[in-house]
C-alpha cells in the first residue's frame, strides 16, 4: 500500500501544476475585447475569441477560434460563429501552415511569429463591415466561379443595408467574407477573393 501512495501523490502533484491561463488583448484601436485561452496541459492548444454584433443588431455573437496540434506549425483551426443561444452559424476549419505563402522558406521560429501575428489580430474590428454587401456590387463579381442555389440569400443580405459582413482568412492570400442569412437560418459565404 506503501509503494502506490508516492505514484498517486507524484499524479496529483503534475496535475495541479497544468490548467488554463488566460488573457485579454489590447487591439489597435484599444478595444480588450479578443480573449486569449491557453491549456498548458496539452502539446499546443490556444482558442481566441470575441463577441461582436453579427447575425442580429441586439445581441453580440461568439467568434472563437480554435487551435490545437503537436506544436502551431503543426495544428489544424476552427473558427466557430455561434449566436447567443449557442447555435452553430459557421465553421471554417483548416490547418495552421496554410497562412504562410511559402512556409519552406522562411525559419520556424518566423513562421511562428506570423502565425501567431495573424491569429492574435483575427478578430479585429477592421474584419468587420457594414453593409455587409454594396448594394452596387453583382452576385456574379462575389466569387469566380458563383452558385446559383446561393443567390437568393445573397440578395437577402444585400438588401439589408444593416448586414454585417465578417471577413477571415483563407489560406496564405484567401480572403473569405461572411454573412448571416435570416433566409437559411446560417451565415454563408457572399464575397471571396485571392
Amino acid at each position: 500500500m506503501k509503494n502506490n501512495i508516492l505514484p498517486i501523490a507524484l499524479l496529483i502533484l503534475l496535475a495541479s501544476c497544468g490548467g488554463n491561463q488566460s488573457s485579454s488583448n489590447t487591439n489597435d484601436k484599444g478595444n480588450s475585447d479578443t480573449v486569449v485561452k491557453t491549456d498548458t496541459v496539452s502539446l499546443y492548444n490556444e482558442e481566441y475569441s470575441t463577441q461582436h454584433y453579427f447575425s442580429n443588431t441586439q445581441a453580440k455573437d461568439n467568434f472563437t477560434l480554435k487551435v490545437s496540434g503537436s506544436d502551431i506549425l503543426k495544428s489544424k483551426a476552427v473558427l466557430e460563429i455561434k449566436n447567443t443561444q449557442g447555435d452553430l452559424l459557421y465553421q471554417y476549419k483548416f490547418t495552421t501552415i496554410d497562412l504562410l505563402i511559402d512556409a519552406k522558406s522562411i525559419s520556424a521560429d518566423e513562421q511562428t511569429k506570423r502565425i501567431t501575428e495573424i491569429f492574435e489580430h483575427y478578430f479585429d474590428g477592421v474584419h468587420f463591415k457594414i453593409p455587409a454587401i454594396d448594394k452596387r456590387e453583382k452576385f456574379e463579381d462575389a466569387f469566380s466561379n458563383p452558385n446559383p442555389a446561393d443567390k437568393p440569400a445573397w440578395e437577402e443580405i444585400k438588401a439589408n443595408q444593416k448586414a454585417i459582413r465578417f471577413q477571415h482568412r483563407e489560406g496564405y492570400e484567401g480572403q473569405a467574407s461572411v454573412a448571416y442569412s435570416p433566409l437559411l437560418k446560417k451565415a454563408i459565404l457572399i464575397h471571396y477573393m485571392d
